[in-house]
């Protein structure tokens, strides 16, 4: 089938005719599905894309359109670029990379305190092999800018071929497909995610080894390249920012004369499926287990049933030994005196039990591929699964609308509303420009003869030089045009678009409270929550982007870690101090499998700001005669490796007392 061209529409007919072309060793009908979705979410995201796209190029000074540069070059008139919106975008950023701090897992309950501090190391970990902190500023970066960043989670075997490491990769904005029906930012109803991207044919065979066959039979001219533009028609000059087609390609690549390996557009599907699962669940106990059909379910609740009964039945026989026992001692002393009764407690009473087997509908998460039409990968249960049921790709919406109509209102970055002003303060200061040059060579007004023909081409040529000489005939006239003085309108119009980027997008030195160091630390938390209250969103949807990575690493602590592992990366002297057993670590990871822990995983309480006001607070607390205690005012210091003077200052204290004789 030959591709529609450039332009040209697609008939309901080619459709049909397109579709029955698709891999025809699928039986599952997962291609056709692909396919169909790819189609629909890039209608439902064009004009977002196209927003996108432009949100890039002015935040990076692309920030003039073709037919308005060569109609400016046609013109002789200037073509300046004043980028306010990247030194925006640069404050914002530096300001949350300054004082984003990395993620923690805290406890729920005192009991959950070490747990939670071995789920800390592991995830610090994490972050750090994996350089997490670092990709999560070039997400957030994605987001302000035009709305939308992504982080992929993945596993990779190259070092570790039996647990794996997990890794974190920066995705373009314009790979990742999204559910448009879903309206959860932390992707609880979403159906499906696909991410798009380039590849080779070896770097497919590498990612689908037992697809070598039909990798190397996919064809160029496939019509899988049909919808990878525009949902009804081949159009965008590189399709949606995937890298150009493979026509446009062929063409760049005979006039450059550089050879490039083909490559096909690879769809990677990740989608629920909702299954039925029996869970087990001990009221008594509040114990719940899970299983995948109804006869195991009801064998395991034969088993708790046992157990109980077995334990009664314990307990009933050492009742009896007990009633044995007494009896005997009775008739040792001759029988009971009179009045005395034979004091026994009453016999164990059978606890009722409460076993329930409950039918549930439960999401699972399934991953298939696609190329060129052809199915590379059939649909399987997610790699991450049993432990993490969630997308790989986690989402950063800077600033998101739940009830907007659609994604280019909902969702958009710092520079959406900025374009407007920036457009205007570039055209502007180029206009001014123009006017400041034609000053200089404003024009001359004389008679047809003040001047011979040679010396009207001199003054053409020299008139604008400073101390041109003029020579002209005697009762002639030759005057220079005055020009007129600078337009004040023009000036205002640049001063007032610079002004609007501030107020609009609420971003100025002083919202982030850039000052001098000797300011102090309340004083910048105050101008911060004052100032910065217009860019929270930004943050807080960050924060909770966060936290979804987060989760996610801490579920698959039990996939990538053993406990050999944990002890190495805990250090055996925090095990030693917390007294941290080979049983706890067994636990701890049984219990993450489980899914019955309770804890918190948000960002780190380190923000400097804050501990800086705090510790300003607690020092005028002091000065004031209030007892603080020295380990206290060590905490909210910024003096580096703190706890480990904090400990010190507390055995010295410790040792003092124990060393002053009691009176």
């Amino acid at each position: 089938m030959v591709l529609a061209g450039k332009g040209e529409k697609i008939n309901a007919k080619s459709l049909l005719q397109w579709e029955e072309e698709f891999d025809a060793g699928d039986k599952t009908g997962i291609v056709k599905i692909i396919e169909r979705k790819v189609r629909y979410c890039l209608r439902k995201e064009d004009a977002w894309r196209k927003e996108a796209k432009e949100d890039y190029k002015f935040a990076l000074g692309d920030q003039w359109t073709e037919e308005e540069k060569e109609k400016l070059k046609e013109q002789e008139r200037p073509c300046l670029t004043f980028n306010k919106i990247e030194s925006l975008i640069d404050l914002v950023g530096g300001w949350q990379r300054e004082n984003s701090p990395r993620i923690r897992v805290y406890p729920e309950g005192g009991e959950d305190k070490i747990f939670s501090e071995i789920g800390d190391k592991l995830v610090k970990s994490v972050d750090k092999w994996t350089k997490l902190n670092y990709k999560l500023d070039h997400q957030f970066d994605d987001g302000i800018v035009c709305g939308k960043g992504w982080m992929e989670m993945g596993i990779s075997y190259d070092n570790d071929p039996i647990h794996g490491d997990l890794k974190f990769r920066n995705i373009k904005y314009a790979q990742v497909l999204k559910d448009p029906d879903g309206t959860e930012y932390d992707q609880s109803d979403w159906e499906y995610v696909i991410k798009l991207s380039r590849q080779t044919k070896n770097k497919l065979k590498k990612l689908f080894p037992s697809a070598n066959k039909k990798i190397e039979n996919l064809r160029t001219d496939n019509t899988e390249y049909l919808f990878a533009g525009e949902p009804y028609q081949e159009g965008d000059a590189d399709n949606y920012h995937l890298g150009k087609t493979f026509k446009e390609m062929d063409d760049s690549l005979q006039t450059s004369g550089v050879e490039e390996d083909e490559k096909y557009l690879l769809k990677e599907y990740w989608h629920r499926k909702f299954s039925t699962k029996y869970f087990v669940y001990d009221v008594n106990n509040a114990r719940m287990e899970k299983f995948d059909d109804e006869e195991k379910a009801e064998a395991k609740r034969e088993e708790i049933l046992n157990e109980y009964n077995a334990k009664h039945e314990q307990a009933m026989m050492e009742y009896q030994k007990l009633v044995e026992a007494s009896e005997a001692a009775v008739q040792a002393q001759g029988g009971l005196n009179p009045g005395e009764e034979n004091l026994l407690p009453k016999p164990p009473e059978k606890e009722p039990v409460d076993i329930k087997v409950i039918k549930r509908p439960v999401a699972e998460m399934w991953y298939a591929a696609t190329a060129a039409g052809v199915l590379l990968q059939g649909d399987i249960r997610s790699p991450f699964s049993p432990y993490y049921e969630g997308f790989p790709l986690f989402n950063y919406f800077a600033k998101w609308y739940v009830s907007a109509d659609n994604d280019k209102e909902g969702i958009k970055g710092i520079t959406r509303n900025i374009k407007d002003p920036q457009r205007e303060l570039n055209k502007s200061r180029s206009q001014n420009l123009h006017i400041l040059c034609t000053r200089a060579n404003s024009g001359w007004v004389g008679d047809n003869n003040a001047l011979t023909p040679e010396g009207w081409k001199d003054l053409q040529n020299m008139g604008s030089t400073p101390g041109v000489v003029i020579r002209k005939k005697p009762g002639t006239q030759l005057d220079k045009i005055e020009p007129s003085g600078p337009d004040t309108s023009q000036i205002m119009r640049g001063q007032e678009a610079g002004q609007d980027i501030k107020e609009i997008s609420g971003v100025n030195a002083d919202a982030l409270a850039i000052q001098d160091k000797t300011t102090s630390g309340r004083a910048i938390s105050m101008r911060i929550h004052q100032a910065m209250t217009i860019l929270s969103k930004y943050f807080r949807n960050f924060r909770f982007t966060k936290e979804m990575i987060g989760t996610a690493i801490y579920a698959m602590i039990p996939h990538i870690f053993d406990e050999a592992m944990i002890k190495k990366v805990c250090g055996e002297q925090w095990l030693k101090e917390n007294n941290v057993m080979d049983g706890h670590i067994t636990a701890f990871l049984q219990q993450i499998k489980d899914g019955k822990y309770d804890i918190q995983i948000t960002e780190a309480d380190n923000s400097a700001t804050i501990r800086q006001e705090t510790f300003d607070n607690l020092m005028e607390m002091a000065g004031q005669g209030m007892p603080i205690p020295p380990d206290v005012l060590l905490e909210f210091s910024s003096i580096p490796n703190s706890k480990n003077i904090i400990d010190r200052v507390k055995e010295y204290v410790q040792s003092a007392a124990e060393a002053t004789p009691k009176k």
